[in-house]
């Protein structure tokens, strides 16, 4: 019994010791399970430790402690005449206060915006259901934010409303693009505008009745200013200037008025900003959800912080009630997955949390941070592609994964070409995040009306070019098919075309060790060919200038709604539902060379410094468990199976519920409806028919073009054309297609570019 007892006690003091684990009143909401998104909030405010969170339909409230928000449905007075417009709500608080501002606006063969109220909200229960009733207050004039157009006019709309004493401040776009503060008096419904404001991104409550209003200039890229603006007399004055690295405003701006601190988001984490040194304080918390700068965030009583957009975040912003683990991620994909694993990971490990940094600068440090052994970021998230995370693979600063049985088993099951190019001397050191893959693509609707097939398109560039230099015969207005798209110019057809070879001839180069460089017969030859195409007789026009250097095609343009498009480049040929008009074609250079299908691939790492390489490796766990089925079926021949979308069951019982009810009521109708009804059936059968084609999340079709060409896989290179320590060799090429250079002088520009750096050792 004493052993029993015994257990008992321990088990309870580790119970309380995960409980400890997340700081009290932590909380992140409006996501789904496994991290999914399910609410997009437009703003968020509090009123003492009621937290609201806002959008489109709904406002919604949380308090710390409870396990999700409760959601009202915002529900507004209709005026008599106003039956069928339409109203575009801006909650915000003001003295305690809740309100929304209305823009209502008349939309049908013209927009028409009628005008704009503020109302005061009660939420409360009618029938069981929760709702937010709108009652008009005051009309409030919303003059000089109105745009005429013909019969149509429509409302200026406010970026951010957030509530001072009786103003709602509002940041509005002006005529010029640029942000300005309108102040909204509650009481009257005036607005005035807020003058000596330049650069304006955000504003947030601040001391003594003031805003604080943040300001950053991309011609100052380095500094972010912070002024405080006196509502009552309009005079203005700067607190701080803050550097910055990122060339971007700092965003989820906070202020908490009872300990007079103001609140950032910044590499994925939650600093203090110190007005008076200018600086940010050490991170307090993570911020485990996306965040968008002009959302919304604000401190509740008690110390909690809070940002909305992608769902909600809440973080207690006592550093003592917070022990776990925080590990830094640097993500450069913005997947899905990224986010699930993370949310997934601190749901199931309430010791450790999960810093999402997407600061482009931290990648472009990469080689910099590896030779100095930093450890502020446990892993990387980077495309393959990327010349940094090239320099830091060949050099092996890749912690191992093979010790790790799931990892290793996930990188067992995929193709040979996709497990070389995550292992480093035999050893796993990175996993795939997504996976796709592009080629050129044809239309066969439009290849039937010039007569031809699909058979009858080339499968190499050289025998392509000649191809379409020989459609000039079947290309006529009566036709009705572009090469690329309607009214393209001559240029632009050349470049389209020159894009996707040159980009092929980069990856068949690359992809030889070594590489066959780019001053070669075979670029050389295809070039020349695309130089001898005249697309003027494939129904493009030359590039003209006018008098404001502006381009326009020479000659009358003409659009056509039925007209198809012949080609497409970079058409997708991975999985998930993409019905589109395009065919992909993996094309060879010349017929001799091999076909190859590319695979772009963003993958995963762990820092072989990091300080918490247990979590890091229970992250890069979660991360495989949430990989999309697109990427798994784009690396495991194993998977087979179609995937039917998770829609089809619902939408197919609406489809047949429909098609019986129109059944039934041809069979009680009168004749002279019948033949109307026997047309509506029709209609739903044969609707029916192309949801059971396209309803795929992964569609038999795709997985077995993609299984018959598998054996061409190989993986995207550095893409060295656009690389700035290639010197910009992209130069190069707009200098040829500007006709400033010939195919000779390029070719030898590139290769020189290229050879001096290798001899860099890039």
């Amino acid at each position: 019994m004493n052993r029993i007892l015994a257990l008992v006690i321990v088990l309870m003091v580790v119970m309380s010791a995960v409980a400890a684990w997340a700081a009290p009143g932590d909380a992140v909401l409006g996501r789904g399970e496994g991290g999914d998104n399910d609410v997009y909030y437009d703003g968020a405010f509090s009123i003492g430790d009621t937290l609201y969170l806002t959008n489109s339909y709904s406002i919604s409230t949380w308090h710390p402690g409870d396990a999700e928000a409760v959601s009202y449905t915002v529900e507004n007075s209709v005026k008599e005449g106003e039956e069928d417009a339409s109203w575009s709500c801006w909650p915000f608080a003001a003295n305690d206060k809740l309100y929304v501002l209305a823009l209502i606006t008349r939309y049908g063969d013209n927009t028409e915006f009628l005008r704009a109220a503020l109302c005061e909200v009660e939420l409360t229960t009618e029938e069981n259901e929760k709702v937010a009733k709108l009652t008009e207050k005051i009309p409030v004039s919303w003059d000089g934010m109105i745009s005429y157009y013909d019969q149509n006019s429509s409302a200026t709309e406010p970026q951010r409303c957030v509530g001072v004493g009786n103003l709602c401040c509002m940041l509005v776009y002006d005529d010029a693009s640029n942000l300005q503060l309108k102040l909204l008096n509650v009481k009257t419904g005036e607005i005035t505008t807020a003058e000596g404001l330049p650069d304006l991104c955000a504003v947030v409550p601040y001391r003594d009745g003031k805003i604080l209003a943040e300001q950053f200039n991309y011609e100052d890229s380095d500094n972010v200013r912070f002024t405080a603006y006196d509502l009552k007399d309009g005079s203005s004055q700067q607190v701080a200037q803050v550097k910055v690295e990122n060339e971007a405003a700092l965003p989820g701006l906070a202020y908490d008025a009872a300990e007079d601190k103001l609140y950032c988001i910044k590499g994925g984490e939650i600093h203090r900003i110190d007005l008076e040194k200018g600086e940010l304080s050490p991170a307090i918390a993570d911020a485990p959800a996306e965040y968008v700068n002009d959302n919304g965030s604000c401190i509740l009583d008690g110390g909690y912080y809070c940002n909305a957009s992608y769902g909600a975040f809440v973080r207690n912003l006592d550093p003592s009630q917070r022990n776990e683990t925080r590990i830094r991620v640097y993500d450069n994909s913005y997947n899905d997955a990224v986010q699930k694993a993370a949310a997934t990971l601190s749901n199931t490990h309430g010791e450790i949390s999960v810093a999402l940094d997407r600061d482009y600068s931290v990648g472009q440090r990469l080689v910099e941070s590896m030779m100095n052994r930093d450890d502020s970021v446990d892993v990387y998230i980077m495309y393959s592609n990327d010349e940094k995370y090239s320099a830091v693979f060949n050099r092996g600063f890749m912690a191992e994964l093979d010790g790790n049985e799931k990892l290793t088993e996930l990188t067992r099951r995929m193709y040979p070409a996709i497990q070389s190019a995550l292992n480093h001397n035999g050893h796993i050191v990175a996993i795939p995040v997504s996976c796709s893959a592009s080629t050129f693509g044809v239309n066969e609707k439009a290849l039937e009306r010039l007569g031809l097939r699909l058979e009858d398109v080339p499968r190499n560039w050289s025998d392509m070019l000649d191809f379409i230099a020989g459609l000039s015969d079947r290309i006529k207005p009566e036709a009705k098919v572009n090469l690329f798209y309607a009214n393209q110019t001559f240029e632009e057809a050349k470049r389209t075309l020159f894009s996707q070879i040159f980009e092929d001839y980069h990856n068949y180069a690359e992809s030889n060790k070594p590489s066959l460089g780019y001053d070669t017969e075979l670029l050389r030859g295809l070039l020349k060919k695309l130089d001898g195409i005249d697309f003027t007789k494939l129904g493009c026009k030359h590039e003209v200038t006018d008098g404001e250097n502006e381009i326009e095609p020479e000659g009358d343009s003409i659009e056509d709604d039925d007209s198809l498009s012949l080609f497409e480049t970079y058409t997708g040929c991975s999985f998930g539902n993409f019905y589109s008009d395009y065919t992909p074609v993996l094309m060879s250079m010349d017929g001799v060379t091999p076909t190859q299908m590319v695979l772009n691939m963003c993958v995963a790492f762990i820092n072989p410094y990091s300080k918490h390489p247990n979590e890091a490796m229970l992250f890069m766990e979660q991360l495989a468990d949430c990989m999309s089925r697109d990427t798994l079926y784009c690396v495991d021949p194993s998977l087979n199976e179609p995937v039917r979308n998770s829609y089809y069951e619902e939408a197919m019982r609406e489809f047949n519920e429909s098609l019986k009810t129109l059944k039934d009521e041809y069979e009680s109708a009168e004749e002279a409806n019948k033949q109307d009804l026997e047309a509506q059936i029709r209609e739903q059968e044969a609707s029916i028919v192309d949801y059971e084609q396209t309803s795929w999340d992964i569609s038999q079709a795709s997985i077995e073009w993609y299984r018959a060409n598998d054996e061409n896989i190989v993986l995207e290179g550095v893409n060295w054309l656009y690389s700035e320590n290639a010197g910009e060799a992209s130069d190069l090429a707009e200098q040829y297609l500007a006709g400033q250079i010939d195919v000779d002088a390029m070719l030898k520009a590139i290769d020189k570019k290229v050879n001096m750096m290798r001899m860099e050792g890039n």
